[in-house]
């Protein structure tokens, strides 16, 4: 087989199986005797009566099953589409928020003119006090704030050197 059973199909071959069961008992039970008018002749006598009522009480039945079983699966089929709908809208706000995180993780424009508040120094001291400092192993953020020059520079002109060197 593939799989296991489902259990539709294993309610069907249960009933299936109670059926045939039900009908090797009556074939077994002993016939009664029928006594002098008690039975009417529009009514079929013996076990085909009973068999007959036993055959449709069970299609009663199955069909009942059927209809209980189908109602439950219908509601869980709901239920899980409404799980997935919301699922989905969840993913989607993910999405958005990763977006927006990305957005906000992205290098921000670095403003290289020099600032007004900054004396004009040559280029090749104001570099080669931050080169001073970056020997003496401090990050560019320190290098940054010691010398009031935004970090983004600092590091470019870190940046610079070691491609000098380099090159």
């Amino acid at each position: 087989m593939s799989g296991p059973i489902e259990a539709p199909t294993l309610l069907l071959l249960a009933g299936v199986m109670l059926f045939v069961l039900t009908l090797f008992r009556v074939g077994r039970r002993s016939r009664p005797v029928p006594q002098k008018g008690l039975t009417s002749p529009a009514k079929p006598q013996g076990p085909n009566l009973t068999v007959a009522r036993v055959a449709d009480d069970l299609e009663v039945k199955l069909y009942n099953t059927f209809r209980e079983l189908n109602a439950r699966l219908e509601n869980k089929i709901h239920v899980l589409n409404d799980l997935v709908t919301e699922s989905e809208a969840k993913i989607r706000r993910l999405e958005q928020l990763a977006e927006k995180n990305r957005a906000a993780d992205s290098p921000a424009i670095i403003n290289i003119e020099p600032s007004s508040h900054s004396s004009p120094a040559p280029p090749s001291e104001r570099f080669a006090e931050i080169y001073q400092m970056a020997d003496r192993g401090m990050t560019p953020t320190e290098i940054s704030q010691r010398v009031d020059q935004p970090i983004g520079e600092v590091q470019l002109i870190l940046g610079l050197r070691k491609r000098r060197k380099s090159g």
